[in-house]
């Protein structure tokens, strides 16, 4: 009864991870009853948003200047990516990623200008905002951060009534299911207005917002090929000689690893991308890699991790126990740096004395790849670019092969006093009055 409950919960909108706990006297206590079809307690249907209130929003994207669309978890869980995609396509609005664990528009689109974040500049003059499936972008967030455009209207669309307009004042919250939602938006808009009214808005949004994109993918292409070469290796190497390495059906498992995702081709017909968690909490990649594994055997899974949040893991036992292929990539820069690097921008003691009291890892240097041979896993440590490539392939050789592989990847450290190794010398021991 309590795992048919478990189930219930799990698929019911919203959904999700459920817990189910159970005390010892249940597996040892002998009992009889009827087990039913999990169908029969199925939760079926999609809510539809209210047609009069949909309307409205197809009103405001049309008339609106400069639009934005943010997408979020729930477009992906409701399969609607590629009706997202023709909804952005039809007016050639721009999307940007909100906070998911998914990559809920294609990453590589033209009209995807990358995550939301304050320093996204295209927000500049915006005037309507649709945020679609997603948490509200929040000042006070760690991976997705406001501010909104100010003086831009604000639609939320969203099946979690706890979400919508909570954190944030809407001009529209509208409670519907995501895919349901940019159905009835689209099928609103061509309502509204021509063929030809349609093409002449698509028109004026389209090239604007795919000349952006390309300056910003032109940037960051300049900005990498600058560092290329260097040791210790960028995240731009790295990410992207993963991306080119791996099946384009791939499943990367990515905690909370800034600036990397931008380096994958992820989207419904590409490369899968989970994470980052939306909770900020560390230590989940190998563990969620050797799940995707599970449920996906015949696709290659890789787990990127940085060096502290390694250590908060160990799942490195059950993925020797149990044979689990997975390709564990390390980005190991000896630090906790986008810790130092955003807190350090807002000032402080830390910053104006330039002492990093708590995020500096190189002090004992970890060698991941003994924790991984003390558990039966192979892997190498990788410190120069040129056998970046070679490494890679030897651990995918590896995963094929039917074994997990792990890589120790020597990357770079950046951002504000990202160049500084001095931390606080605390010794314990030296706080003895006697020698025991």
């Amino acid at each position: 009864e309590f795992t048919r409950r478990a189930i219930k919960v799990a698929h019911a909108p919203l959904g999700g991870p459920t817990f189910l706990g159970m005390t010892e006297d249940l597996f040892v206590t002998e009992g009889t009853a009827t087990v039913l079809p999990q169908d029969m307690y199925r939760v079926t249907g999609r809510v539809e948003p209210d047609a009069e209130v949909i309307g409205k929003v197809a009103t405001m994207l049309t008339a609106a200047e400069k639009p934005l669309i943010i997408a979020g978890l729930e477009v992906t869980k409701s399969g609607a990516q590629q009706d997202l995609i023709n909804l952005a396509e039809l007016l050639g609005v721009p999307v940007a990623q909100g906070l998911s664990l998914f990559a809920d528009f294609p990453s590589r689109h033209p009209l995807s200008i990358g995550p939301y974040s304050r320093y996204l500049g295209y927000t500049r003059g915006v005037d309507l905002v649709i945020v679609i499936g997603a948490q509200m972008p929040d000042e006070g967030h760690y991976i997705v951060t406001g501010p909104l455009p100010e003086g831009a209207a604000i639609v939320h669309i969203s099946m979690d009534s706890d979400l919508l307009a909570m954190s944030q004042p809407t001009d529209l919250a509208v409670m519907a299911d995501a895919g349901e939602a940019i159905l009835a938006l689209t099928a609103a808009v061509k309502n509204q207005l021509s063929k030809r009214q349609i093409r002449s808005i698509r028109d004026t949004h389209y090239q604007p917002v795919v000349d952006y994109v390309e300056q910003q993918r032109a940037r960051m292409r300049k900005r990498a090929e600058r560092h290329w070469d260097q040791a210790p290796i960028t995240n731009a190497r790295l990410s992207t000689e993963l991306n080119d390495a791996l099946e384009d059906d791939a499943i990367v498992v990515s905690e909370s690893l800034y600036g990397v995702p931008e380096w994958f081709d992820f989207g419904p017909n590409a490369k899968m991308q989970i994470g980052p968690q939306p909770g900020e909490v560390l230590g989940w990649a190998t563990g969620v890699a050797t799940g995707a594994k599970l449920a996906q055997p015949d696709r290659q899974v890789i787990a990127l991790s940085g060096d502290g949040a390694f250590m908060f893991q160990n799942n490195l036992w059950s993925m020797a126990r149990y044979r689990a292929p997975v390709l564990i990539v390390i980005f190991n820069n000896r630090a906790y740096n986008m810790n130092r690097a955003f807190g350090w921008l807002r000032g402080g003691a830390q910053a104006e004395l330039k002492q990093d009291m708590l995020t500096y890892l190189g002090d004992p240097d970890v060698e991941f790849t003994l924790l991984a041979e003390a558990h039966g896993i192979a892997g190498e440590v990788v410190d120069k670019p040129a056998e970046l490539q070679t490494a890679i392939q030897r651990g995918l050789a590896a995963t094929a092969a039917g074994s997990p592989y792990l890589l120790d990847v020597h990357t770079e450290r950046w951002g504000a006093g990202g160049e500084l190794e001095w931390h606080p010398d605390i010794s314990i021991a030296a706080m003895r009055t006697r020698e025991i």
